[in-house]
């Protein structure tokens, strides 16, 4: 396709031959582009930007893109140009493009960038000064608003004889230097501003070199300092007639200025604080009236020597302690203006006698000292590497229990901060001193801070307070005679629903009641002051919800009352703050199931019975004992019963029999009696019960051979005499019965056992009798038993035997003798 050449080429030569005055114009090879009203404009302004194609556009679509976006809202001027208008323009810097699109190819005709901004303020705050009284002159100026386009400064300085002009096109900077200057002459200064949009001036600034000289900073060259001032050297180079010293603490932002004429090239800076780091610097003046002060010196850094502390120190206490017999001191730490060094402790005395002397020192990181409450003047004092500070004394114990403020209340003032209120004592005739605020974590005791207040205030505002976090506050009232201690009120500044639930225990359960333990929440858990418990629980066999709520954030433990014996419940536990409740901490018990009364009373009885069975069993297995109770039982029994049974190894054919077999010998008299060879009765014996007389055998009773007879009237054949033929032998059955008349078979000795004369009768036994194996206890307990329980009971038919009983052999108890 071919173009040519038609009227829309015409009609865009009218156009620039129009608008090319008035408008900014970039002309392309195949269009045009500008703008109205140019292309530099004020931030604000309506712009309109036209776009003009030389060649015929049948058959594409022209488009202006701003800032690569094509705007639609375009306006068709005639068939070579189309225009957009901008309301308000405020862009510093807005680029349009022209464009033909053909065949979804796109193509660059011609485009415009457009500038906006503001036309330039005046100068304002033009000096000049020289920097030495030989060094070039230099002016200065403050440009005002930012234009954000080209603007340049035009300085001019004249005389009557001189014309000097100076160029700064550095948007950035806005001072000018000359050289050569004439001393004495006056000069008229001043600055002219520029760009598309306009220009300005400054007023005019008349000057000489006299009023502009700076000199150069002095130079610090010694630095002397005491605890409380410093001297100051400097080099008087330069003609300064004054000086300007000041000083600053690092910790401060604030200088202390001292001006002083030069006469001399040092300087005692007093009032300064010791054990502080200050910073110093100088300046100086050439003339009292003219010229400028020069730069201030380079900072030059120096700390002052430590001094004794200044203040005495701030003492609290704390009677809340484990023994109630004491209480620990509390104080504030000074301040560095206070302190004035470092501290190295505290030193706690008693100068006044006191039932134990203390002498303690203290590390400086102690803050607090527990004594007892006995009745005693402390002094408590910090010392650093110059001295002690003045002591405070302390009244041991402290008096308490006056009256106290009322109606303490703590409301949120801040962030970080709470208002403390309070009404004063009332009824009282004591003279009121002052207030004594204090509060603390209610985890940490000795976390301790109070402020004083006069007597006539009644409320406070504590700042510092940390969020999350419970306080325990108390207002004290001071007395000359002691204090008035209010309740403690908790506060907060800020505070969440505690994290995590108390950890409940089962400690003590019955059939239809359990009592629940908990600790304390951990502090990190809290998030808050803690105001309820609550206790939350339902039997496994119903869906009904118990609840135990609003228990008080004081106790650690709560009784449920009112369960169904044998039931297992499943529970939950909870803390709340004012903000809410927090999670549950689930546990399941098992109530105690219920004992029937009647069991109850078999398991006692039954318990009862086997403690009397095993208290029997005990004094049984004890043979003396065994043998005392079975005499005892004897008495209350009838004598057929306790009776013996004739034992018949005492018949002579078993005797015979056993001496064969065993190969014993048995020594028969010959003056026995026919009728003693078989199993008849013998003959009757005549028993008389005789009197224990003496605890001694007789001598003529022993002999070496054992058989209780002397060896002479064995060997003659005579019969022995028993003890009841002779009343004086009579005691030595007590020692020897039964032994006197039983002889053990392993022994295979005799033992010859004669009747009197006038009984005519001589018996021999040589056999152990079957129930003397049954004697278990000695002669001695045997006795001393009867002759404990004889007397109160009546005698045993043996003890007065009466008329005539036969026997075959004689078995004597020694009990009867002896009773």
């Amino acid at each position: 396709m071919k173009c040519s050449v038609g009227p829309s080429w015409v009609t865009f030569n009218l156009i620039v031959l129009l608008w090319g005055r008035a408008a900014g114009i970039e002309i392309c090879t195949e269009g045009a582009a500008f703008s109205v009203p140019g292309q530099v404009v004020q931030l604000g302004t309506n712009v309109t930007v036209y776009c003009t194609f030389k060649k015929s556009t049948n058959g594409c679509r022209t488009a202006i893109y701003q800032d690569s976006n094509e705007i639609r809202d375009r306006h068709q001027y005639n068939s070579s140009t189309i225009y957009l208008e901008i309301a308000n323009l405020q862009k510093h810097k807005v680029a349009f493009a022209c464009k033909t699109e053909c065949n979804s190819f796109s193509r660059l005709i011609c485009g415009i960038d457009i500038k906006a901004g503001y036309p330039p303020d005046p100068p304002q705050n033009l000096t000049c000064t020289q920097n030495g009284q030989l060094g070039d002159v230099t002016c200065t100026w403050d440009k005002g608003r930012e234009p954000y386009i080209k603007t340049s400064f035009h300085l001019r300085m004249k005389n009557k004889t001189h014309d000097l002009n100076g160029i700064c096109d550095d948007p950035g900077s806005g001072s000018v230097s000359f050289h050569t200057l004439n001393a004495e002459s006056v000069y008229t200064v001043w600055v002219t501003s520029s760009n598309a949009l306009g220009s300005a001036s400054s007023p005019p600034l008349n000057i000489t070199l006299n009023d502009i000289v700076k000199p150069h900073p002095p130079v610090i060259t010694l630095f002397n300092c005491a605890s409380s001032d410093c001297t100051l050297h400097w080099e008087a180079a330069q003609n300064c007639q004054l000086l300007e010293v000041r000083d600053q603490p690092l910790s401060h932002s604030t200088w202390k200025h001292h001006t002083l004429n030069v006469t001399v090239d040092r300087f005692i800076l007093p009032g300064l604080q010791p054990f502080t780091d200050y910073q110093f610097q100088v300046r100086c003046k050439l003339s009292h009236t003219k010229g400028m002060w020069s730069e201030w010196s380079e900072p030059f850094t120096n700390k002052t020597p430590e001094a004794v502390p200044i203040k005495e120190l701030d003492i609290w206490f704390v009677m809340e302690t484990p023994d109630p017999n004491s209480l620990t001191l509390v104080w504030k730490k000074l301040s560095q203006s206070e302190a004035r060094g470092q501290i190295l402790g505290y030193k706690v005395t008693s100068p006044f006698p006191c039932k134990d002397k203390i002498t303690v020192v203290l590390p400086d990181s102690e803050n607090h000292l527990t004594v007892t409450s006995s009745h005693c003047n402390l002094t408590l004092s910090a010392y650093n590497s110059r001295g002690n500070s003045p002591p405070t004394n302390i009244s041991i114990p402290f008096q308490t229990g006056f009256p106290a403020p009322g109606n303490v209340t703590c409301v949120r003032h801040s962030n970080d901060s709470i208002v403390v209120k309070w009404r004063p004592p009332v009824n009282t005739a004591l003279a009121l001193q002052g207030y004594v605020v204090e509060w603390s974590p209610t985890q940490d005791k000795l976390d301790l801070s109070w402020t004083r207040l006069p007597h006539d205030k009644l409320s406070t505002v504590i700042s510092a307070m940390k969020p999350y976090v419970c306080y325990k506050v108390m207002v004290n009232a001071l007395y000359d005679e002691g204090v008035g201690k209010a309740g403690f009120v908790h506060a907060y500044v800020k505070q969440l629903a505690p994290t995590e639930g108390p950890t409940p225990s089962i400690k003590h359960m019955s059939s239809t009641m359990v009592t629940v333990h908990w600790q304390q929440l951990p502090v990190e858990h809290r998030k808050g002051c803690i105001s309820s418990y609550s206790i939350y629980l339902k039997s496994l066999n119903s869906a009904h919800l118990l609840v135990h709520g609003l228990i008080d954030a004081s106790h650690t433990n709560y009784t449920i009352n009112g369960l169904k014996p044998g039931a297992t419940y499943q529970a939950w536990m909870t803390a709340s703050t004012a903000a809410g409740e927090g999670p549950k901490r689930e546990f399941e018990f098992t109530v105690t199931p219920e004992e029937n009364p009647l069991v109850l009373s078999l398991t006692g009885a039954a318990l009862i019975f086997f403690l009397v069975w095993l208290a029997l069993v005990c004094i049984c297995c004890n043979s003396a004992v065994n043998q005392r109770m079975t005499l005892l039982c004897s008495r209350f029994t009838p004598q057929w019963y306790t009776g013996h049974v004739p034992d018949p190894a005492n018949c002579k054919w078993a005797q015979e029999y056993a001496a064969v077999k065993g190969q014993m010998k048995l020594v028969y008299d010959l003056h026995l009696s026919d009728s003693l060879s078989s199993c008849d009765e013998p003959d009757t014996l005549e028993v008389e019960e005789v009197s224990e007389e003496s605890d001694s055998a007789p001598e003529d009773l022993v002999s070496d051979n054992g058989t209780g007879a002397p060896a002479e009237e064995k060997q003659a054949g005579k019969p022995t005499m028993l003890p009841w033929c002779r009343p004086e032998d009579l005691a030595i059955y007590k020692h020897h019965l039964p032994g006197a008349y039983i002889q053990s078979v392993s022994q295979a000795s005799d033992i010859s056992v004669q009747t009197p004369e006038s009984c005519n009768t001589e018996i021999t036994v040589d056999y152990i009798p079957s129930n003397v194996l049954h004697m278990g206890s000695s002669k001695e307990e045997t006795c001393n038993f009867f002759d404990d329980f004889a007397p109160s009971f009546p005698r045993s038919p043996f003890s007065k035997p009466e008329g005539t009983l036969t026997l075959d052999a004689v078995k004597i108890n020694c009990s009867s003798f002896l009773d």
